[in-house]
């Protein structure tokens, strides 16, 4: 058994010490979450070496698995886990807009990468501002008023998921709200 701690990008590796096996027998390769970790929130990746490149013992692909060791075997098993993430996209609907009216719309958050601004000129003019952000993490979502005024309008953000259609809770209201990935 080995535990890996850290937080953000500043994760320390576990490591299991060698162990004697028993030839002939099967051992499972699997992971159990630590302290606060979600492993639904990674993909987790195998990759096994045998130092015995004679015995032609088969090695594991796939995750969670197991390994049938023979006698001679030195097998190195790693487990790289990748947080997952998903696309945010932000577009401006504009309703009985005043031409010309502008805002700016920005994606952010501390799981958020990749941002890219956008910006709406009323009546229909739209790029979406789009990011990356890892499941789990919690996302800022704001319109900022560059031309006109906010008080000509009543604003409202709506998420959906793009798979199904199911909403996506909001916290906040008028131009800023917070979605978790």
């Amino acid at each position: 058994t080995s535990t890996t701690s850290g937080t953000g990008s500043t994760v320390t590796n576990g490591a299991t010490a060698l162990m004697q096996i028993t030839p002939g027998a099967t051992y499972n390769l699997s992971e159990a979450a630590a302290g606060t970790t979600v492993l639904s929130q990674y993909q987790a990746a195998l990759s096994c070496v045998n130092a015995a490149t004679t015995n032609g013992t088969a090695l594991p692909t796939t995750f969670p698995s197991t390994i049938t060791l023979q006698m001679g075997d030195v097998v190195t098993c790693t487990i790289t886990n990748t947080r997952k993430q998903g696309t945010v996209t932000l577009t401006k609907s504009w309703v009985n807009a005043i031409a010309g009216d502008n805002v700016s719309l920005t994606i952010s958050g501390p799981g958020v990468n990749s941002a890219n601004l956008g910006i709406s000129t009323a009546p229909s003019t739209t790029s979406n501002a789009t990011a990356n952000a890892v499941v789990g993490s919690v996302v800022t979502l704001t319109e900022a008023v560059q031309v006109g005024s906010a008080t000509n309008y009543t604003s409202q953000l709506v998420c959906v998921k793009n798979s199904g259609g199911a909403a996506v809770p909001v916290t906040g209201s008028g131009l800023s709200g917070t979605i978790t990935m």
